[in-house]
Protein backbone atom coordinates (compact mmCIF):
# COMPACT_ATOMS: atom_id res chain seq x y z
CA UNK A 1 0.00 0.00 0.00
CA UNK A 2 2.67 2.39 0.56
CA UNK A 3 4.80 1.51 -2.07
CA UNK A 4 1.69 2.03 -4.50
CA UNK A 5 1.56 5.41 -2.34
CA UNK A 6 4.66 6.62 -3.33
CA UNK A 7 4.65 5.21 -7.16
CA UNK A 8 1.84 7.62 -7.50
CA UNK A 9 3.52 10.54 -5.66
CA UNK A 10 6.87 10.47 -7.81
CA UNK A 11 4.49 10.05 -11.28
CA UNK A 12 2.87 13.15 -9.90
CA UNK A 13 6.00 14.98 -9.26
CA UNK A 14 7.19 13.63 -12.69
CA UNK A 15 4.64 15.53 -14.23
CA UNK A 16 4.59 18.50 -12.98
CA UNK A 17 8.24 19.67 -13.18
CA UNK A 18 8.61 20.01 -16.67
CA UNK A 19 5.45 22.23 -16.48
CA UNK A 20 7.14 24.04 -13.40
CA UNK A 21 10.37 24.99 -15.84
CA UNK A 22 8.18 25.93 -18.66
CA UNK A 23 6.25 28.26 -16.85
CA UNK A 24 9.90 29.20 -14.95
CA UNK A 25 11.25 29.60 -18.28
CA UNK A 26 8.71 31.68 -20.17
CA UNK A 27 10.33 34.65 -22.29
CA UNK A 28 10.69 38.04 -20.64
CA UNK A 29 8.58 40.47 -23.50
CA UNK A 30 9.54 44.32 -23.47
CA UNK A 31 7.77 47.59 -23.60
CA UNK A 32 10.55 49.16 -26.08
CA UNK A 33 13.49 48.05 -28.22
CA UNK A 34 15.72 49.98 -26.17
CA UNK A 35 14.90 47.79 -23.29
CA UNK A 36 15.34 44.68 -24.79
CA UNK A 37 18.57 45.67 -26.15
CA UNK A 38 19.95 46.39 -22.17
CA UNK A 39 18.68 43.44 -20.99
CA UNK A 40 20.83 41.78 -24.03
CA UNK A 41 23.82 43.66 -22.60
CA UNK A 42 23.30 42.71 -19.57
CA UNK A 43 23.23 38.76 -20.07
CA UNK A 44 26.41 39.49 -21.79
CA UNK A 45 28.15 40.74 -18.92
CA UNK A 46 26.20 37.75 -16.66
CA UNK A 47 23.35 39.87 -14.92
CA UNK A 48 20.27 38.22 -16.24
CA UNK A 49 16.76 39.46 -15.57
CA UNK A 50 14.29 36.86 -14.93
CA UNK A 51 11.69 38.71 -12.32
CA UNK A 52 11.44 42.31 -11.07
CA UNK A 53 13.58 43.13 -8.52
CA UNK A 54 17.33 44.64 -7.58
CA UNK A 55 20.31 42.34 -9.21
CA UNK A 56 24.12 43.02 -8.49
CA UNK A 57 25.88 45.24 -10.74
CA UNK A 58 28.86 45.08 -9.07
CA UNK A 59 30.93 43.59 -12.33
CA UNK A 60 29.59 47.27 -13.81
CA UNK A 61 30.44 49.00 -10.91
CA UNK A 62 31.19 48.70 -7.61
CA UNK A 63 28.49 48.86 -5.05
CA UNK A 64 25.51 49.60 -7.57
CA UNK A 65 22.44 47.79 -8.26
CA UNK A 66 20.56 47.07 -10.95
CA UNK A 67 16.62 47.55 -10.89
CA UNK A 68 13.80 45.42 -13.11
CA UNK A 69 10.08 46.80 -13.10
CA UNK A 70 7.02 45.27 -15.21
CA UNK A 71 4.23 47.38 -16.33
CA UNK A 72 0.73 46.74 -15.43
CA UNK A 73 0.84 44.28 -18.68
CA UNK A 74 3.78 41.85 -17.33
CA UNK A 75 5.91 43.51 -19.96
CA UNK A 76 9.55 44.92 -19.24
CA UNK A 77 8.99 48.53 -18.08
CA UNK A 78 11.91 49.50 -16.43
CA UNK A 79 15.73 48.84 -16.72
CA UNK A 80 18.11 50.85 -14.32
CA UNK A 81 20.47 51.90 -12.10
CA UNK A 82 18.65 52.08 -8.75
CA UNK A 83 19.78 55.86 -7.73
CA UNK A 84 17.02 57.81 -6.60
CA UNK A 85 14.26 57.03 -3.69
CA UNK A 86 10.70 57.87 -4.10
CA UNK A 87 11.06 61.31 -2.47
CA UNK A 88 13.62 62.43 -4.64
CA UNK A 89 11.20 62.08 -7.51
CA UNK A 90 8.53 64.11 -6.70
CA UNK A 91 10.30 67.39 -8.63
CA UNK A 92 9.36 66.51 -11.57
CA UNK A 93 7.88 63.83 -13.88
CA UNK A 94 8.91 60.71 -13.40
CA UNK A 95 10.30 59.69 -16.80
CA UNK A 96 13.23 62.42 -16.18
CA UNK A 97 14.52 60.16 -13.28
CA UNK A 98 13.72 57.12 -15.10
CA UNK A 99 16.15 58.54 -18.17
CA UNK A 100 19.13 59.02 -15.74
CA UNK A 101 19.01 55.68 -13.84
CA UNK A 102 18.72 54.23 -17.40
CA UNK A 103 20.95 56.27 -19.13
CA UNK A 104 23.76 56.17 -17.14
CA UNK A 105 23.05 52.35 -17.05
CA UNK A 106 23.36 52.14 -20.24
CA UNK A 107 27.06 54.20 -20.11
CA UNK A 108 28.35 51.64 -18.11
CA UNK A 109 27.19 49.28 -20.65
CA UNK A 110 29.52 50.37 -23.49
CA UNK A 111 33.02 50.95 -24.32
CA UNK A 112 34.57 53.85 -23.62
CA UNK A 113 34.99 55.06 -27.22
CA UNK A 114 31.07 53.58 -27.83
CA UNK A 115 30.24 56.00 -24.88
CA UNK A 116 31.74 58.86 -26.65
CA UNK A 117 29.96 58.52 -29.60
CA UNK A 118 26.39 57.55 -27.84
CA UNK A 119 27.06 61.29 -26.03
CA UNK A 120 27.41 63.06 -29.31
CA UNK A 121 24.29 61.18 -31.23
CA UNK A 122 22.23 61.56 -28.11
CA UNK A 123 23.62 65.80 -27.45
CA UNK A 124 23.44 64.79 -23.90
CA UNK A 125 27.20 65.54 -21.78
CA UNK A 126 28.48 64.18 -18.29
CA UNK A 127 30.41 66.14 -16.30
CA UNK A 128 32.82 65.30 -14.56
CA UNK A 129 34.22 67.77 -12.00
CA UNK A 130 32.97 70.37 -14.25
CA UNK A 131 34.89 68.40 -17.25
CA UNK A 132 33.18 66.79 -20.52
CA UNK A 133 34.11 63.22 -19.62
CA UNK A 134 35.10 62.47 -23.02
CA UNK A 135 37.43 65.01 -23.13
CA UNK A 136 38.80 64.49 -19.78
CA UNK A 137 41.17 61.36 -18.17
CA UNK A 138 38.92 60.17 -15.79
CA UNK A 139 37.05 57.25 -15.43
CA UNK A 140 33.20 56.98 -15.41
CA UNK A 141 32.91 54.18 -12.99
CA UNK A 142 35.24 56.36 -10.55
CA UNK A 143 32.05 58.90 -10.38
CA UNK A 144 29.17 56.58 -10.67
CA UNK A 145 30.53 54.43 -7.91
CA UNK A 146 29.31 56.93 -5.28
CA UNK A 147 26.31 58.37 -7.02
CA UNK A 148 22.90 57.28 -5.25
CA UNK A 149 22.14 56.93 -1.62
CA UNK A 150 23.16 59.60 0.49
CA UNK A 151 24.85 61.86 -1.88
CA UNK A 152 24.21 65.50 -2.19
CA UNK A 153 21.85 65.79 -5.33
CA UNK A 154 19.86 68.82 -7.32
CA UNK A 155 18.30 69.07 -10.61
CA UNK A 156 17.46 72.32 -12.69
CA UNK A 157 15.80 72.63 -16.03
CA UNK A 158 14.81 75.89 -18.58
CA UNK A 159 13.25 75.47 -21.73
CA UNK A 160 15.92 73.50 -23.55
CA UNK A 161 16.44 70.78 -20.77
CA UNK A 162 18.03 69.31 -17.66
CA UNK A 163 21.18 69.75 -15.56
CA UNK A 164 21.22 66.35 -12.49
CA UNK A 165 24.26 66.92 -10.79
CA UNK A 166 25.55 65.19 -7.25
CA UNK A 167 28.70 66.31 -4.92
CA UNK A 168 30.19 62.82 -4.40
CA UNK A 169 33.51 62.18 -2.23
CA UNK A 170 35.55 62.50 -5.17
CA UNK A 171 34.46 65.68 -6.69
CA UNK A 172 31.01 66.47 -8.64
CA UNK A 173 29.25 64.67 -11.71
CA UNK A 174 26.71 66.12 -13.74
CA UNK A 175 24.41 64.88 -16.24
CA UNK A 176 23.01 67.45 -18.58
CA UNK A 177 20.55 66.54 -21.11
CA UNK A 178 18.01 67.66 -24.00
CA UNK A 179 13.88 68.35 -23.10
CA UNK A 180 13.70 65.50 -25.64
CA UNK A 181 10.69 63.30 -25.28
CA UNK A 182 12.11 60.14 -27.27
CA UNK A 183 15.24 60.43 -25.34
CA UNK A 184 14.07 60.69 -21.64
CA UNK A 185 11.63 57.70 -22.74
CA UNK A 186 13.88 55.38 -24.54
CA UNK A 187 10.92 54.83 -27.16
CA UNK A 188 10.40 55.76 -30.82
CA UNK A 189 7.10 57.47 -31.65
CA UNK A 190 5.44 54.36 -32.75
CA UNK A 191 5.65 52.96 -29.46
CA UNK A 192 5.29 56.14 -27.65
CA UNK A 193 1.24 56.21 -29.84
CA UNK A 194 0.93 52.98 -28.58
CA UNK A 195 1.60 53.62 -25.22
CA UNK A 196 -0.25 56.50 -24.84
CA UNK A 197 -3.42 53.94 -25.85
CA UNK A 198 -2.39 51.18 -23.27
CA UNK A 199 -2.48 54.15 -20.33
CA UNK A 200 -5.46 55.59 -21.20
CA UNK A 201 -7.31 51.95 -21.49
CA UNK A 202 -6.71 51.57 -17.71
CA UNK A 203 -6.71 55.16 -16.59
CA UNK A 204 -10.26 55.11 -14.43
CA UNK A 205 -10.99 58.88 -13.26
CA UNK A 206 -12.77 59.18 -9.74
CA UNK A 207 -15.41 61.81 -9.24
CA UNK A 208 -13.85 64.96 -7.66
CA UNK A 209 -15.88 66.87 -4.70
CA UNK A 210 -14.33 70.25 -5.62
CA UNK A 211 -16.72 71.67 -8.07
CA UNK A 212 -17.33 74.96 -5.88
CA UNK A 213 -14.99 78.74 -4.98
CA UNK A 214 -15.92 81.35 -3.23
CA UNK A 215 -17.01 84.35 -4.58
CA UNK A 216 -14.63 86.21 -3.24
CA UNK A 217 -11.94 84.22 -4.91
CA UNK A 218 -13.15 84.65 -8.50
CA UNK A 219 -13.44 88.07 -10.96
CA UNK A 220 -17.25 89.04 -12.24
CA UNK A 221 -17.84 88.96 -16.36
CA UNK A 222 -19.85 90.64 -17.71
CA UNK A 223 -23.50 88.50 -17.07
CA UNK A 224 -24.89 89.25 -13.70
CA UNK A 225 -24.19 86.06 -11.29
CA UNK A 226 -21.62 84.49 -13.66
CA UNK A 227 -17.43 84.80 -12.46
CA UNK A 228 -14.13 84.07 -13.64
CA UNK A 229 -10.89 82.20 -12.64
CA UNK A 230 -8.50 83.43 -14.52
CA UNK A 231 -5.72 80.67 -15.74
CA UNK A 232 -2.48 81.11 -18.17
CA UNK A 233 -2.81 81.29 -21.88
CA UNK A 234 -0.28 79.81 -24.74
CA UNK A 235 0.36 79.93 -28.25
CA UNK A 236 -2.60 82.75 -28.08
CA UNK A 237 -4.74 84.72 -25.96
CA UNK A 238 -7.72 82.45 -26.89
CA UNK A 239 -5.84 78.84 -25.44
CA UNK A 240 -6.56 79.52 -21.94
CA UNK A 241 -6.75 77.27 -18.56
CA UNK A 242 -10.04 79.71 -17.23
CA UNK A 243 -12.54 78.08 -15.32
CA UNK A 244 -16.15 79.53 -15.25
CA UNK A 245 -18.95 79.54 -12.63
CA UNK A 246 -22.28 80.80 -11.44
CA UNK A 247 -23.72 82.11 -8.50
CA UNK A 248 -24.76 79.45 -6.13
CA UNK A 249 -25.82 81.60 -2.97
CA UNK A 250 -24.35 84.52 -0.97
CA UNK A 251 -20.88 83.37 -0.63
CA UNK A 252 -20.25 80.40 -3.53
CA UNK A 253 -20.01 80.04 -6.75
CA UNK A 254 -20.43 76.37 -8.74
CA UNK A 255 -18.91 74.88 -12.05
CA UNK A 256 -21.20 75.77 -14.90
CA UNK A 257 -22.55 73.06 -17.31
CA UNK A 258 -25.11 75.16 -19.31
CA UNK A 259 -26.78 74.87 -23.39
CA UNK A 260 -26.38 78.82 -23.10
CA UNK A 261 -22.67 78.84 -22.53
CA UNK A 262 -21.48 76.08 -24.45
CA UNK A 263 -17.49 77.49 -24.61
CA UNK A 264 -17.17 78.24 -21.05
CA UNK A 265 -18.95 74.66 -20.43
CA UNK A 266 -16.44 73.17 -22.39
CA UNK A 267 -14.04 75.10 -20.88
CA UNK A 268 -14.73 73.62 -17.40
CA UNK A 269 -15.24 69.97 -18.80
CA UNK A 270 -11.36 69.99 -20.01
CA UNK A 271 -10.24 71.50 -16.76
CA UNK A 272 -12.16 69.61 -14.56
CA UNK A 273 -12.59 66.19 -16.57
CA UNK A 274 -16.43 65.83 -15.15
CA UNK A 275 -19.87 67.24 -16.07
CA UNK A 276 -21.69 66.36 -12.68
CA UNK A 277 -22.06 62.51 -12.46
CA UNK A 278 -22.28 62.16 -16.38
CA UNK A 279 -19.23 61.27 -18.92
CA UNK A 280 -19.16 62.85 -21.85
CA UNK A 281 -17.12 60.77 -25.03
CA UNK A 282 -14.57 61.57 -27.22
CA UNK A 283 -14.63 60.08 -30.45
CA UNK A 284 -11.38 60.09 -31.46
CA UNK A 285 -9.31 59.55 -34.75
CA UNK A 286 -5.82 59.23 -33.78
CA UNK A 287 -3.33 60.53 -36.45
CA UNK A 288 -0.40 58.85 -35.73
CA UNK A 289 3.07 58.18 -37.53
CA UNK A 290 3.54 57.04 -40.80
CA UNK A 291 -0.12 58.86 -41.87
CA UNK A 292 -1.80 55.97 -40.32
CA UNK A 293 -5.37 56.55 -37.95
CA UNK A 294 -6.86 54.58 -35.15
CA UNK A 295 -10.17 55.08 -34.04
CA UNK A 296 -11.24 54.80 -30.26
CA UNK A 297 -12.91 56.15 -27.55
CA UNK A 298 -12.33 57.56 -24.31
CA UNK A 299 -14.28 59.37 -21.74
CA UNK A 300 -13.22 63.57 -21.14
CA UNK A 301 -12.70 62.80 -17.49
CA UNK A 302 -10.52 59.85 -18.24
CA UNK A 303 -8.27 61.75 -20.45
CA UNK A 304 -7.92 65.12 -17.89
CA UNK A 305 -7.13 62.27 -15.63
CA UNK A 306 -4.42 60.86 -17.78
CA UNK A 307 -3.01 64.09 -18.61
CA UNK A 308 -3.03 65.40 -14.59
CA UNK A 309 -0.63 62.12 -13.85
CA UNK A 310 1.54 63.34 -16.59
CA UNK A 311 2.24 66.55 -15.00
CA UNK A 312 0.47 67.72 -18.16
CA UNK A 313 -1.86 71.35 -18.53
CA UNK A 314 -4.54 71.87 -20.78
CA UNK A 315 -4.99 74.80 -22.63
CA UNK A 316 -8.91 74.99 -24.06
CA UNK A 317 -9.52 77.83 -26.96
CA UNK A 318 -12.93 77.78 -29.12
CA UNK A 319 -12.53 78.99 -32.67
CA UNK A 320 -16.17 78.46 -34.19
CA UNK A 321 -19.44 78.93 -32.49
CA UNK A 322 -23.07 78.78 -34.42
CA UNK A 323 -26.55 77.60 -33.59
CA UNK A 324 -25.67 73.98 -34.43
CA UNK A 325 -21.87 73.43 -33.67
CA UNK A 326 -19.10 74.30 -31.89
CA UNK A 327 -15.20 73.45 -32.68
CA UNK A 328 -11.88 74.33 -30.81
CA UNK A 329 -8.25 73.15 -30.25
CA UNK A 330 -7.39 72.04 -27.21
CA UNK A 331 -3.63 71.90 -26.75
CA UNK A 332 -1.86 69.75 -23.57
CA UNK A 333 1.31 70.57 -22.54
CA UNK A 334 4.09 68.81 -21.00
CA UNK A 335 6.89 71.19 -19.24
CA UNK A 336 8.99 68.55 -18.38
CA UNK A 337 9.32 66.25 -21.13
CA UNK A 338 8.93 68.58 -24.13
CA UNK A 339 6.25 67.73 -26.05
CA UNK A 340 2.64 68.43 -26.68
CA UNK A 341 -0.67 66.60 -27.86
CA UNK A 342 -2.93 68.71 -29.99
CA UNK A 343 -6.89 67.99 -30.32
CA UNK A 344 -9.16 69.34 -32.63
CA UNK A 345 -12.70 69.06 -31.49
CA UNK A 346 -16.20 69.56 -33.03
CA UNK A 347 -19.33 69.27 -30.77
CA UNK A 348 -22.98 69.93 -31.09
CA UNK A 349 -23.86 73.18 -29.41
CA UNK A 350 -26.51 71.65 -27.03
CA UNK A 351 -24.35 68.45 -26.21
CA UNK A 352 -24.55 69.54 -22.53
CA UNK A 353 -28.51 68.80 -22.45
CA UNK A 354 -28.28 65.91 -24.71
CA UNK A 355 -28.28 62.13 -22.80
CA UNK A 356 -25.52 60.54 -24.46
CA UNK A 357 -22.89 63.78 -24.91
CA UNK A 358 -20.03 63.38 -26.82
CA UNK A 359 -17.11 65.49 -29.20
CA UNK A 360 -15.76 64.48 -32.68
CA UNK A 361 -11.78 64.36 -31.96
CA UNK A 362 -8.85 64.81 -34.05
CA UNK A 363 -5.66 63.79 -32.27
CA UNK A 364 -1.77 64.23 -32.64
CA UNK A 365 0.29 63.26 -30.15
CA UNK A 366 3.64 64.25 -28.72
CA UNK A 367 4.58 66.92 -31.24
CA UNK A 368 7.69 68.30 -29.97
CA UNK A 369 7.11 71.22 -28.10
CA UNK A 370 9.67 73.19 -30.73
CA UNK A 371 7.71 72.09 -34.13
CA UNK A 372 4.49 73.26 -32.13
CA UNK A 373 3.73 76.51 -32.67
CA UNK A 374 4.15 74.94 -36.58
CA UNK A 375 2.03 72.67 -36.80
CA UNK A 376 -0.85 74.94 -34.45
CA UNK A 377 -0.55 77.76 -37.40
CA UNK A 378 -0.58 75.46 -40.47
CA UNK A 379 -3.71 74.08 -38.63
CA UNK A 380 -5.63 77.36 -38.18
CA UNK A 381 -4.58 78.44 -41.86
Amino acid sequence: MMKNKMLKYVCCLLLWLPVGRTMAQQPLTYRTLKLEEIAGRLADRGIRLTEEGLYDASVLCPGKRVEMKKDIFGRVGFIGLHLFDEETRKGYASPVYDFMERYLLELLLLSEEDRRVKLHEDKVEVLLDGMAYEKGMRRLTDFVLFVGGESPFSIQSDSAGYKAGWQVSVGTVALVFPKQYELIFGSDKVEMEKGLMEELARVEAKRTLWDTLPVKDLLPTARKGYYVRRGTSYLIPELQTDTYYKQLDAERCVLIFEKGLPGESLANLFQEGFYGDRRVAMKIKHRCYGNQITEFEVDVQNWVEYCRKQKCYIYFGPETLNDTEISGTVVVVNPDLGYNHILYFRCATDIFDRKRPSMDVDLYTYVPTHNIKDLFYDYRK
